[in-house]
């Protein structure tokens, strides 16, 4: 094996060290503090590692000397050449210094950073370049942005869409209203011509009888029977009624089953759930509506005897 003589440009010192030690400008040296462990990694040839050992910048005095003795003469040599001090208490502060402030040398990318663990005593500051740490941080820095921003603006488009949906919701009641208090004028229907030309209207507008049919809907009841009781109230007058039979009975009263609006109260009351489930619904709306024909004479004739 072969020593070499070196000085660390860092802290300007010189030491031995085994040859292979030594490559392209730099030099290994122990990451430990502790002298024993220094000198028995350099007497053993210990081979340097990435995580034992630091590489720094140094220049060969001496090498291919092939015995130890002789390359601590050659280093004693250089010291005494040297502006360094040569008393003990002036090695022990070098070594110090060269501990605490060691440069790493490090490649990234294919470029060398340069980092420092600076000292107390050091006279060199941390001057490290930190040029790909700041570019990172106002990388985070602009993500972060542009997420905050990103969410912002979905935000924005929730609150939009929701005032949008408001807004027509509150459209779309406020015109069912107007739709439903010009159905209402219209209601109770009293005589054949009225009822002529409300069907009329029925058979042309397709949104008027979508809106009569909501309309009957809203009356509701706890049954089949109690709702259409309430719709024929609703819409005719008892005089009108009795001019019509459910079948029509020849040239005395008319058919109340060929009415557009019959097909309508079905239809209403189909809308509500409970009744459509029902599998006798359409015959037990038919009954009802011809038991309200057959009774309404009946109850006029009543109300006038009393």
């Amino acid at each position: 094996m072969v020593w070499c003589v070196v000085h660390f440009v860092l802290d300007n010192s010189v030491e031995v060290v085994p040859g292979f030690w030594y490559a392209k400008g730099n030099c290994a040296w122990p990451r430990s503090s502790k002298t024993k462990d220094i000198k028995k990694a350099i007497f053993n040839q210990v081979r340097p590692n990435k995580l034992d050992f630091s590489f720094f910048e140094a220049r060969c005095l001496s090498s291919n000397i092939d015995s130890c003795s002789k390359a601590q003469k050659k280093c004693e040599m250089a010291k005494g050449k040297s502006d360094l001090s040569s008393t003990e208490e002036d090695k022990l502060k070098k070594k110090k210094i060269r501990r605490q402030n060691r440069v790493c040398l490090q490649t990234v990318n294919n470029s060398i950073s340069i980092k420092s663990t600076e000292g107390p005593t050091s006279k060199y500051n941390k001057k490290t370049l930190h040029k790909d740490d700041q570019y990172a941080r106002l990388l985070h820095y602009m993500l972060t942005i542009k997420y905050e921003i990103k969410s912002i603006h979905e935000k924005l488009d929730i609150i939009i869409q929701r005032d949008e949906e408001n807004t027509l919701t509150k459209t779309r009641e406020s015109q069912l209203l107007y739709d439903t208090c010009l159905i209402d004028d219209k209601l109770p229907i009293k005589s054949q011509e009225n009822l002529q030309e409300f069907e009329n209207e029925l058979s042309i507008d397709k949104n008027y009888r979508h809106q009569l049919v909501k309309r009957l809907s809203s009356v509701s009841g706890k049954s089949i029977k109690i709702m259409v009781k309430r719709i024929m109230t609703l819409m005719f007058t008892p005089e009108l009624l009795c001019k019509f039979s459910y079948n029509g009975r020849g040239n005395k009263k008319c058919s109340f089953e060929k009415l557009l609006v019959n097909k309508i109260i079905f239809e209403s009351v189909k809308t509500i759930k409970k009744f459509a489930a029902s599998d006798n619904s359409t015959n037990e709306i038919e009954q009802v509506i011809k038991y309200v024909l057959i009774q309404t004479p009946f109850k006029i004739r009543d109300k006038t005897v009393q």
